[in-house]
């Protein structure tokens, strides 16, 4: 069978915080100021290798455009607004009632697999040009076969076939689990920013007027973590007691810390804009390959059959 080229992969057819005030707000205020909205309904061996020409356009039948009933939005504090689209609520609510019918760990991890297979597309739309797209191609091609394993096991031969006939929906559905798992770390890594800023911008107002004495004074603050998963977490440190100079190497980590979260910040932002416009080559890519290795195991079982 065919072998997409690399140089066909391009061709695919395819929230809200405020600014910041300048008075010094408290930071459990700022943090709250993240309007991420949310509407729809809340969640979060083999034979074969999948064939790239599923990637082609023409007659492999790409997602149709229909109705959109779940949308991510957030408007950061740059005023940039990004709006993530989702699938129609009743294909996306098929989805689910295929995933609710397995067993609650199996499910987990069928969960996992599909949002792989939508970060795996959108890497690859995202590629470029070159042996980036090679390498993305190649991660997109293991990554729907897994995905397809995981899709299809569970009990009941009745279910296997509803989840076969399901297959491009559960990918759509693992691109919307990605986006939003994205979105939602951007949002959480936009909050800890307004947390160490206010953080800053209170010590900095205790420095105006810390005398030279060597006299202590009491300071809370947040530390930010970010985890290795992009995922936020925080260090509270309570009433703790700073010399001047040691709250002058603080108020030093902190904007350090801010630092790099802004350099987070501006890298969510493009991505999702840019994930966003391409919302529906990302969908078409990971739906049709998905289909294709549906089409390629069904045909290899027809051919032993015979």
């Amino acid at each position: 069978m065919s072998k997409l080229r690399v140089d066909e992969v391009q061709n695919r057819p395819a929230a809200t915080a405020t600014p910041e005030a300048a008075e010094v707000k408290r930071r459990a205020e700022l943090h709250a100021r993240s309007t991420f909205q949310r509407r729809g309904p809340e969640t979060f061996s083999g034979i074969g290798k999948a064939d790239l020409s599923a990637l082609k356009g023409g007659d492999e039948a790409p997602v149709r455009p229909r109705p959109r009933a779940q949308t991510l939005r957030h408007t950061f504090a740059s005023g940039q607004t990004v709006e993530v689209p989702g699938m129609a609520a009743e294909r996306r609510a098929a989805v689910e009632a295929l995933l609710e019918a397995m067993p609650p760990a199996m499910r987990a991890q069928v969960e996992a697999s599909l949002a792989g297979l939508g970060e795996a597309a959108s890497a690859m739309v995202l590629a470029g040009d070159g042996a980036a797209v090679g390498a993305a191609a190649s991660a997109l091609a293991s990554s729907a076969d897994a995905s397809y394993e995981m899709w299809l096991v569970g009990p009941g031969e009745q279910g296997a076939e509803a989840r076969s006939g399901a297959v491009m929906d559960a990918a759509v559905w693992g691109v919307e689990q990605y986006l939003h798992e994205f979105m939602g770390k951007a949002v959480s890594r936009e909050g800890a920013a307004s947390e160490v800023r206010a953080g800053i911008s209170e010590l900095e107002g205790m420095l105006t007027d810390w005398p030279d004495d060597g006299s202590t004074q009491l300071f809370s603050y947040r530390e930010v973590v970010i985890n290795q998963d992009g995922t936020v977490s925080y260090i509270d440190h309570q009433n703790v007691a700073l010399t001047k100079e040691q709250a002058e190497e603080l108020l030093g980590k902190l904007k350090g810390q801010l630092d790099s979260l802004s350099v987070f910040i501006n890298r969510d932002q493009m991505q999702l804009q840019m994930l966003v416009h391409k919302y529906q080559q990302v969908t078409t890519t990971a739906s049709n390959i998905m289909k294709n290795v549906d089409e390629t195991r069904k045909g290899i079982i027809s051919n032993l059959k015979a």
